[in-house]
C-alpha cells in the first residue's frame, strides 16, 4: 500500500523531470507515462497541488506558452516547435481542443 509520503515524492519527482526534460509534447507525454498510467488520454498527471503541471511548464521552463485556459483543470499549452496538448482534469491529449 502506498503512503501519502510516497504519493507526494512521486508527484514532485515527476514534476522535477518535467522541469528538467520536457522540451516537447512528445517528451512531456513520455515523462508522464513513465510515472502515471494514462486514464483516458495519451497521458495523465494529477492536479490539485500548489505546484502543478501548468506552473512547471509556464514558470519553470521558458519554452512553453499557454494556448488557452478555461480553468486550472482545462487548458492547452504549446511547446517551442508549435505542438500543443490539452489538459482536461488530469488527462492529456495532443492538440488544442477547447
Amino acid at each position: 500500500m502506498a503512503t501519502a509520503d510516497s504519493y507526494w515524492l512521486t508527484y514532485h519527482r515527476c514534476l522535477n523531470r518535467v522541469a528538467a526534460d520536457a522540451d516537447s509534447v512528445d517528451a512531456l507525454i513520455t515523462i508522464l507515462n513513465d510515472t502515471y498510467p494514462a486514464v483516458s488520454g495519451e497521458a495523465f498527471h494529477p492536479g490539485g497541488a500548489d505546484r502543478d503541471l501548468w506552473e512547471v511548464l509556464a514558470s519553470e521552463r521558458s519554452d512553453w506558452t499557454a494556448t488557452w485556459s478555461k480553468a486550472s483543470y482545462w487548458y492547452a499549452m504549446r511547446d517551442s516547435q508549435g505542438n500543443t496538448f490539452t489538459y482536461t482534469e488530469g488527462d492529456i491529449d495532443r492538440g488544442s481542443k477547447p
